[in-house]
């Protein structure tokens, strides 16, 4: 009987500490993940970091997307890619490099961007027009959604944009013209619509922007950024080849 009376009471305090260390919230098995990173989970593991910067702040970073899509301003690097070779530059692949790219990350433009808080890639351009009459005497590059995408679907960027903001310079006086929206000849017309700007570039950053006041873009963005260059609109006697920096591209 005395075995017995002590081996109860021995189930009563271990039953006790059990209960006790549940509660404390001590008695559970431990993470051995690393502190916070902000994800959905809640719980600072690797999988997640809370926003698109992959800092894990409370705060999203600007241009991403929310529950309900993206908003603005809206960086045109977070989700198009500068894939969508056009002209020349499809045709004869050496006539045009762009950074960054696999083999060269550098995407602040050499250290030298337009500003401190440019967003987005620092974008490096270099035309080398090959002037035989058989290749298109033009060349260009779509910002896509999604590589090689020239028919759609786009992305519904959040509406009410106004303008398409942007800082670009060259290494010589060059006639470029930017625009948004893909429209037939350029872009295989899966936008349906196109807002330009032409401008002559000089060799210091300048701010530039595409109008999109009243235009619609509800059915989604395909084109959301684009730059070409015309050979026949050079001034005579300049030859390539040209040097192109493009930074800080947003819808806004």
């Amino acid at each position: 009987m005395a075995k017995l009376a002590l081996r109860i009471r021995t189930t009563l305090f271990l039953s006790l500490a059990l209960t006790t260390a549940i509660a404390c919230g001590d008695g559970g098995a431990k993470s051995t993940e690393p502190p916070g990173d902000g994800d959905a989970a809640g719980d600072g593991d690797k999988t997640g970091d809370g926003d698109a910067k992959g800092d894990g702040d409370a705060t999203p970073d600007a241009g991403h997307h929310t529950a309900s899509g993206t908003e603005l301003p809206y960086t045109v690097d977070h989700d198009f890619v500068p894939a969508g070779y056009m002209g020349q530059a499809a045709t004869l692949k050496t006539s045009l490099t762009a950074l960054p790219n696999a083999m060269n990350s550098d995407n602040k433009c050499g250290g030298s961007r337009s500003s401190a808080s440019a967003v987005g890639d620092c974008h490096t351009f270099t035309y080398a027009a090959d002037p035989n009459p058989s290749y298109d005497q033009w060349a260009g590059v779509f910002w896509q959604f999604g590589d090689g995408n020239w028919t759609g679907p786009g992305l519904k960027i959040a509406a009410g944009a106004k303008e398409i903001h942007f800082f670009a310079k060259s290494d010589k006086a060059v006639s470029v013209k930017f625009w948004a929206g893909m429209k037939k000849p350029e872009g295989g017309g899966a936008d349906g619509w196109e807002k330009t700007n032409t401008v002559v570039l000089g060799t210091a950053w300048k701010e530039y922007s595409i109008v999109l006041a009243g235009q619609d873009y509800s059915k989604g963005v395909t084109g959301a950024f684009a730059w070409a260059i015309d050979n026949v609109m050079q001034t005579k006697g300049l030859t390539g080849p040209y040097k192109l920096y493009v930074d800080d591209i947003q819808w806004r």
